[in-house]
């Protein structure tokens, strides 16, 4: 199985933050297990502005940032350039689109605001069958 990493997750990772125990541990599984780990063409970018952002609020030093940036690089990420899969996803788009159109504003609130107690509702397995890929937060995947 091929593994798909959000930057927010390596982020978590570099920056001090409390889940960053738990986002390592389950990326050093996927490279213990030999999975595969791909990531979006745009994703280095993604994590420059992040942290920037971190740099910025001083939640990192620049100094920090540089250590977390060269650590990151060496992680085995497979990128892959947008333009490759731009039909594929438009498509995706369109049809997250479609569905949030049709859910219940408070049915789309519950799924952007996570409620208290740090539990990201997510969309429910069934849409995600329906959408041809696996998405699994990660809490889902340690429990």
């Amino acid at each position: 199985m091929a593994v798909v990493v959000d930057a927010n997750l390596l982020v978590v990772m570099v920056s001090g933050n409390v889940r960053g125990p738990l986002a390592s541990e389950q990326v050093e599984t996927w490279i213990t297990a030999g999975e595969e780990i791909h990531a979006p063409g745009l994703q280095p970018y993604e994590l420059a502005s992040a942290l920037t952002r971190l740099v910025a609020a001083r939640a990192m030093s620049p100094r920090q940032v540089l250590s977390a940036w060269e650590d990151l690089s060496e992680l085995p990420v497979v990128q892959h350039p947008l333009a490759d899969d731009l039909p594929r996803i438009v498509d995706v788009a369109l049809r997250l689109k479609r569905q949030s159109a049709t859910m219940p504003p408070t049915s789309r609130w519950r799924r952007t605001c996570p409620p208290t107690g740090g539990r990201s509702t997510g969309r429910s397995r069934a849409t995600r069958r329906r959408l041809e890929f696996p998405v699994r937060l990660l809490q889902e995947t340690t429990q």
